[in-house]
């Protein structure tokens, strides 16, 4: 995992040099601060699988939030836009995990832990059939 993150940074790095010519080398930042948390995310997960450990509903979804991915997409997909419009503000309000993005992001978890069980209960029963 570790080179794939490191191959990452060096993305946002590259995109650093470029936006710094645009005056918005600062949008970075908040890309970076995202995939850091999402690394910890799965990091976290990857902890839980190999101790065996099954987390309670409220640990689940705290750290499912992130790993849903909503934020870094959301993040990222603003840092090269050229719209004027995309201030710092708006990164801050994605960094701040608004109700609306941590909804959205657990509406899909939860949706895609449910079809991910139905897809493994429909491959046991042809298992045993």
């Amino acid at each position: 995992m570790r080179p794939i993150y490191q191959a990452i940074l060096e993305i946002f790095d590259e995109m650093k040099e470029e936006l710094t010519k645009e005056g918005k080398s600062d949008r970075v930042y908040y890309g970076k601060f995202e995939m850091k948390k999402l690394a910890r995310a799965h990091f976290k997960e990857a902890q839980w699988l190999n101790a065996g450990y099954i987390p309670n509903c409220d640990e689940y979804i705290k750290n499912a939030i992130v790993s849903t991915t909503f934020m870094v997409l959301g993040t990222t997909s603003l840092i090269g836009m050229e719209e004027f419009m995309i201030t710092k503000d708006i990164f801050e309000w994605i960094k701040n995990e608004p109700s609306i993005l941590r909804a959205s992001s657990t509406i899909c978890r939860l949706m895609d832990d449910i079809s991910d069980h139905e897809v493994s209960t429909i491959n046991d029963i042809s298992t045993f059939s």
